[in-house]
Formats: C-alpha cells, structure tokens, sequence
C-alpha cells in the first residue's frame, strides 16, 4: 500500500510539473499573442463614412461584421448596429439587448448607437414578411407589437406587427440616419434572417425610387455560410486564414452570387490576436452568453470579411417598366429573391417575372426617368434551376441589339458602348426552358461600379496576412492583392530589422526571417502611392508550443466539457482573467 501510494503521489507530482510547465509556455505565447501591426494605408476604405450594420438578431453582427466595427471606428467613421428582432423566442428580450449592449462595448460601439426595431422571434403559420395587408400577427413568445428594454426602448415603440411596419421600420432607420454605406445579412437558412433580407432589399427598393438625391453602397453578406457555420479554421493553420468558399462552385448558396466577384474587406488587426480568447469577436461573443456563441467564434474569426455589392445607381431604380405578360413590377424592385411562404421553407422562386402562358412576344421594356448613356445592362434569371433562360436579345431605343445567352441567376451582364444617350431597352425573351423561366431583375448603368476604397494587402497564397509567423527555417513569399486600382510587379519595400530581408520580384516578395527575430515589412507600389505593412516574425519554440498546448486546451474545454464541470469552470476563470 505505501509504495501504491508514492507511485500515485509521484503521478500527481510529475502532472502537476507538466502542467505548470504548460501553463507558463501558454502564458508566454498569451503575451505575445495579440497582433502588433502599424494600421494604415485603408483610410480610403475606412475613413470619414457613416456605416449602418442591419442584423436578424443579436449575435449576428458579429457573424456579419466582426473585425471590421474597430477598423471603421479606428479611422474615424461611425457605425450604427440596427437589430431587426429582439430575439426572444426563448428568452427574455432583456437578457438579449443586454447581451447585445455589452458585446458592442466589447469592439468600441456606443450604446447611443445600437438601434433595436423591436420585432418578434419567430412567427406562426406565416412569417411576418409574408402576413397580408394590415394583417396583425403574434411573434412565438406572444408578443404583437415592438418594444425595447426599460434600459433601452426600441426604434418605434408599440407599433403592431405588420407587414407594413415592419418594411416601414426598416426603412425609416435608414433614412433617419441616411449611412454612407449599408451592411445587411442575405439570404441564409433563416427564416428571420430571409425576412431581413428580403424586408431591407423591398424598403431599399422604396427609397431608390422616392430618393433621387440619396444613393448609398450596399453590401449583402451571409451570417451563417460564411460566419456562424464557417469552417472551425481558426485553428487549422499557424497564421489567419481568409474566408472559405461555402460552395463547390463559383456559384453561392441559391446561385445569386459567384464567389469571384466577392469584395473583401481586410479586418482589423487590433482585433485579432494568435489567441482565440484574446480576439475581439471572441470577447464580444462571450458576452452573448444565452447563445453559447462563443463557440462559434472560431468559424467567425478571419482575415476577411465578403460581401457583395448590390448597386444603388442602376438607371433602373426610377425607370417605368411595362411588359407583354405577367408581373412587371418584379424586375426593379430590388430583390434578387422572394418567396410567399418562408416559414414553410419554400424555394425563394417567387420574385421571378414570367410571361403568361400562350404570350408569344414575351418581352418587357424598360423606360428611363430621362435619357443616359449606357455602359451596361445586368439580367438576373429565376434561381430555379428547371426554369432557365437560354438566350434573350436586348434592344435599346436606338436600335443597337445584343443577344445575352444564358442567364444565370447570379446575372448576366452585356457590355455597350456608350455612344449616345437613349430613353431606355427591351428585353425579348427569344430561348427559355421550364414553364417558369424569367428575369428577377433588371438592372442598367452608365459607368462601372465604385470600388469602396483602394487599399493593398499583402496575402499568402489567398490568405491576408497582419502578424505573420513563418515556419521554422523563417522564410516566406507574399503577394500583394490590389483593390480598386491596378498594381505593379514591384513593390518599394522597407524593413525595421537589418537582420530580416526582404525581395520583391516578378510580383512577389521573398522574406527571410532569422530564428528569434521579427521586423515590420512595408510594401508599397509606386505606381498607386498605396501601402500595406505586416509585422513577421520567427518565434522560438516556446510560442510555437504555446499555441499548440491553447489549441488542446480549445478543443479539450469548447467541446468536450460541461456545463458547470470542473473544466468549464476553469475555462471560464482564464476568460474572465484575459479580459481584464
């Protein structure tokens, strides 16, 4: 018995050594972890706008915007955060407004600016988008009109449920504030995040036609796909990696969107960190607590965030559309998709104009407000995939003809030359397959989209890359993605550490980076004037460890612990000590 008792006591000495031997290697890489990068060189992206964030529910900003509050805030733009639902089918809406006040603190947004609209969860029978006219519906916690927190009241209080409110709302915040630019989740697996979506894009509709003067940049991205049910990659590689296709093809989730004509914004460095627990988003997370969302910060956390942009300048927006057959009014309206039914997951082929059976000319003409040059015209087809446009020939009123071939539904665009101002374009639909095969939007523009700012990052293969860890012989090759301007195959570079080297050739750059050093790398192209820099380094093996013991540590506590057991309890004290 005595010698059972000092092989066990001799067990515990040697764990409690290896686990104070891994504790001290995790807090020495904790303390190098968050990123030290000079932030500049995005002031064209970032600075002096007025940002509007619209989300289903709290939490949700986060999957959609988080990286990007700090970055917009930090060049000294404002950013309103509208949450459309208080998110309280199974809680009370003030333990989700609270929640969604204190994650907002967590990444620099004042409480003034958080606006809640105030609708229900979750509805019965009939989404609220889809409820008749001047129809009164009841949210699945029993609620029938908006409301806030005492602490907090919400944008219009005690506006009943209805339809009409609910675009109105949505609406109404964006004028009242009238952003620069516009962020809103799109089309995901939700029935309220389909509403918003849809419910933004019909309100946005509106305001184009009644605002000649006001033309805001807005961008569509997914809360879910790209966010909350990423790839869990934040720990799949040594340095960030960039946001994942969620498809197989260039095509994106209904097919409205291809992965190649994303916009990638580059996060902000302040909120990342080699740490999980010491990013922002993951702070922020924490504190949505009634969500568990925390979990899910290692999906969200990337070193982009895409949108798509959906533009505001189409001379469309105000033009008069009449066709042979069927409902003209669903080529301008903004939406891309609609659906009748979304608490019965119907397929989102609703918003699709189709001429009536037995129409032979199937065709619809679009008259502008006044006469413009056109540069383009943009053709969206029905995201049914039986139901497909195979060519249509457009004619604009000076005669000059162009056939489309297929339509797909993430657009067609045809290309003219603008040589003249004409008063408008026909579309005659001349191949079709599928008795509901039609156009879900038309769109016509007299120049090229605006870029949202011009900006370079450097990359690793396609990942943007910030505080960057080379492997252990410390060499790495970057290149240089270039928005919104053409770049050179040789950039001016600077480094702060003669021992470090760097080389730009034929459009990469070589960096060399001894064992137990590190250096702030600038890259800039001569021919833009624009800059980017990252720091790089090649830590010993004691960060390398580091990450690896916090890794284990992710794994063994987020997903194979419960709640309340001795672990999680353990976990939670770490948090609360790295957040102080």
């Amino acid at each position: 018995m005595k010698t059972a008792g000092k092989i066990l006591a001799g067990l515990l000495a040697v764990l409690l050594l290896v686990g104070a031997a891994g504790w001290g290697i995790w807090f020495h890489f904790s303390r190098q972890a968050p990123y030290a990068v000079p932030e500049d060189g995005k002031e064209a992206l970032f600075a002096g706008k007025k940002v509007m964030v619209i989300v289903p529910h709290e939490d949700d900003e986060l999957n959609l915007f988080g990286g990007l509050f700090e970055a917009y805030l930090r060049h000294g733009s404002t950013v309103k955060v509208v949450f459309v639902t208080n998110g309280d089918l199974y809680l009370p809406r003030e333990t989700r407004i609270g929640e969604a006040i204190r994650a907002m603190h967590e990444v620099g947004v004042a409480e003034e600016d958080i606006i809640f609209l105030g609708y229900g969860d979750g509805y019965y029978g009939r989404h609220l988008y889809n409820a008749y006219d001047g129809e009164r519906m009841i949210s699945q916690a029993g609620f029938m009109e908006t409301h806030g927190a005492d602490f907090h009241p919400a944008f219009a209080e005690e506006r009943p449920f209805t339809r009409e409110n609910f675009i109105g709302d949505i609406k109404a915040c964006i004028l009242q504030e009238r952003p620069d630019v516009v962020f809103c989740n799109d089309y995901d697996s939700h029935p309220d995040h389909q509403a918003v979506s849809l419910g933004f894009e019909e309100a946005m509709g509106e305001i184009l036609w009644e605002e000649a003067d006001y033309r805001p940049a807005v961008y569509k991205g997914y809360a879910y796909s790209t966010g909350f049910y990423a790839p869990e990659d934040f720990y799949a590689s040594l340095n960030i990696l960039s946001t994942r296709n969620p498809s197989d093809s260039d095509s994106v989730q209904e097919g409205i969107y291809r992965w190649s004509e994303r916009v990638r914004f580059p996060v902000s460095a302040a909120s990342l960190s080699h740490s999980l627990y010491q990013c922002s988003v993951y702070r922020a997370a924490v504190q949505h607590e009634s969500q568990n969302a925390k979990i899910h910060a290692i999906s969200v956390i990337n070193g982009d965030k895409v949108f798509w942009q959906r533009r505001t300048d189409s001379l469309c927006a105000k033009a008069v559309i009449t066709a042979s057959s069927g409902h003209s009014e669903r080529l301008n309206d903004f939406k891309l998709l609609d659906s009748t039914d979304l608490m019965g997951w119907a397929a989102p082929y609703d918003g699709v104009w189709t001429p009536e059976k037995g129409d032979a000319d199937r065709s619809f003409t679009v008259t502008f407000a006044e006469e413009s040059t056109v540069a383009s015209v943009r053709l969206y087809g029905s995201p049914s995939k039986e139901d497909r446009v195979l060519n249509a020939l457009v004619t604009l009123s000076d005669g000059t003809k162009k056939e489309t071939g297929p339509i797909g539904p993430e657009g067609t665009e045809i290309q003219f030359e603008r040589t003249k101002a004409v008063s408008g374009f026909t579309v005659k639909l001349l191949e079709t397959e599928g008795e509901k095969a039609g156009i879900t939007e038309a769109e016509a523009f007299a120049a090229e989209a605006a870029c949202p700012g011009a900006y370079l990052k450097m990359m690793e293969g396609d990942d943007f890359v910030y505080d960057y860890m080379t492997e252990r012989d410390g060499k790495a090759v970057f290149t240089i993605y270039g928005a919104g301007t053409d770049i050179s195959n040789s950039f001016v570079l600077s480094c702060d550490n003669p021992r470090c080297t760097a080389v730009s050739e034929n459009g990469t750059i070589s960096v060399t980076c001894p064992k137990g050093e590190k250096c702030i790398l600038s890259a800039e192209d001569p021919e833009s004037g624009l800059t980017d820099r990252v720091r790089v380094s090649n830590p010993g093996m004691m960060t390398r460890w580091g990450r690896d013991i916090e890794r284990i540590w992710y794994r063994a506590s987020g997903y194979a612990m419960r709640e309340g057991s001795f672990l999680y309890r353990v976990t939670e004290a770490v948090e609360r000590r790295l957040g102080k």
